[in-house]
């Protein structure tokens, strides 16, 4: 599995990753010429996630847990494919769904987690694997935390049908760093509101703040395009 230095500086080298999403890019401004800013700001948010891209050592997993809820319906496909495709040995980082519902109790939710972190952890023995957790709601933040395991709130807002999937593998990896700053960098380039903040403790900041997904419109034919995209983007960026 690939080894990559954390890279977060406007000057810094061009990552492997990086040249690897070029042609994705270049999709991403042809699509939007054709007037779909969605597509755009898919390759807007893939330029900031390949900037987090990890440092992972050798026989370690980074495991990227994913709520479904989170997600519209109509692009839950996409956490399908990531699924299955990061299973691949090339991968060092996984994403994964959890199926959840609106109506989860906490106790319910940890409960789903934990069930998908035993069978992760068992699809790849030999291997240590760290988690992390995209949650729906705020309250199951400091639950999952108490688990060892950090963790960020996601909700969705605005008139629209899609979300960038691809803002919460650049949260996540954010989180990770233990860099506020860098959390807070992803929270504006997600969201597009800066916030201020009293702490440098990444975990006492996720249990205050919910990353909010705008929605935004696309045409229904042009949904499926943008999925794949996406996919392809979080892939090339691990």
């Amino acid at each position: 599995m690939a080894v990559r230095p954390w890279s977060f500086t406007a000057g810094d080298s061009v990552p492997e990753s990086d040249a690897l999403a070029e042609p994705l890019r270049a999709e991403a401004a042809k699509q939007a010429a054709v007037a779909d800013p969605p597509f755009a700001e898919a390759g807007r948010i893939n330029a900031g996630n390949l900037r987090l891209t990890p440092l992972i050592p050798d026989r370690t997993i980074v495991c990227h847990i994913v709520t479904d809820v989170i997600i519209p319906a109509g692009q839950r496909n996409v956490l399908t494919i990531l699924e299955q495709d990061m299973r691949s040995e090339r991968f060092a980082e996984k994403v994964v769904a959890l199926p959840s519902a609106d109506s989860d109790s906490a106790e319910g939710f940890i409960k789903k987690l934990l069930a998908v972190k035993a069978r992760e952890e068992a699809r790849y023995p030999g291997y240590k694997v760290e988690f992390d957790v995209a949650c729906p709601r705020l309250d199951l933040v400091d639950k999952v935390q108490r688990l060892g395991i950090q963790a960020l709130a996601f909700s969705s807002e605005g008139g629209g049908d899609i979300v960038q999937v691809e803002g919460v593998i650049l949260a996540l990896r954010a989180l990770r760093t233990g860099s506020a700053a860098a959390l807070m960098a992803a929270y504006e380039r997600i969201t597009g509101k800066a916030i201020a903040i009293t702490t440098g403790d990444v975990n006492e900041i996720a249990r205050a703040i919910v990353f909010i997904l705008p929605l935004r419109r696309l045409d229904a034919n042009r949904i499926g395009a943008l999925n794949r995209l996406i996919a392809e983007y979080i892939e090339a960026a691990a």
